[in-house]
């Protein structure tokens, strides 16, 4: 996972887009985990009843990698090239390898980044959880319920649950396709719903 916090550039949809498409999937599915992994998007693949499958077409387009189709798109935002952002990680030897592939690939496209590793329990405690970070990356988990990892990108005014925000993301289509999905009772309607809250949290090209 990459996480980026929701503030200038990166409140731009197409900065989002643009550092979306410069991450190749494939090439670092092949250097972290010799090529023994899927793509994931919002939703962890362990949730196989309701993660979208890699042949959707919303799914496709998120995983494009494209080089200069990401230049023109931080062009036309007036990116600026010269500035450094701060990628923090912690030390666990997952987390160095994923930000090191990360620093890379963003540099590909002129994105310049300043690797800062921390310990584990600094990260997790202050970096993490009090929103401490231009940008973070950490290894995904296979959350108990779908409804978690939708809501690292739910805002949190009037919702306790909102809290795993880190970001400090806020798009009222992404918060209402995942309440929509939270409040759902019926089994088959739920799947249909996270699933829609995915496309839009994809199509928002929300920042993790």
């Amino acid at each position: 996972n990459l996480m980026i916090r929701y503030d200038p550039p990166f409140t731009d949809i197409r900065v989002r887009q643009a550092i979306n498409l410069l991450i190749n999937r494939d090439d670092a599915i092949t250097f972290l985990n010799d090529g023994d992994a899927v793509k994931a998007g919002p939703m962890p693949p362990a949730h196989k009843r309701y993660a979208l499958p890699e042949s959707d077409p919303a799914m496709q387009e998120y995983f494009r990698h494209d080089i200069a189709d990401a230049k023109k798109l931080l062009d036309a935002a007036s990116f600026d090239y010269d500035r450094e952002y701060e990628l923090k990680y912690s030390n666990r030897p997952v987390d160095s390898e994923l930000a090191e592939v990360l620093k890379l690939q963003l540099g590909e496209g002129g994105v310049k980044i300043k690797l800062i590793q921390e310990d584990l329990v600094k990260w997790f405690s202050q970096t993490l959880n009090q929103s401490q970070f231009q940008m973070t990356c950490f290894q995904h988990l296979p959350y108990e319920d779908p409804d978690f990892p939708l809501r690292f990108y739910m805002a949190p005014e009037g919702d306790i649950t909102g809290l795993t925000n880190f970001m400090k993301y806020n798009e009222p289509k992404v918060n209402a396709a995942i309440l929509a999905a939270a409040k759902e009772l019926d089994e088959e309607e739920r799947v249909k719903k996270v699933q829609e809250a995915q496309k839009v949290v994809m199509s928002e090209y929300a920042p993790m």
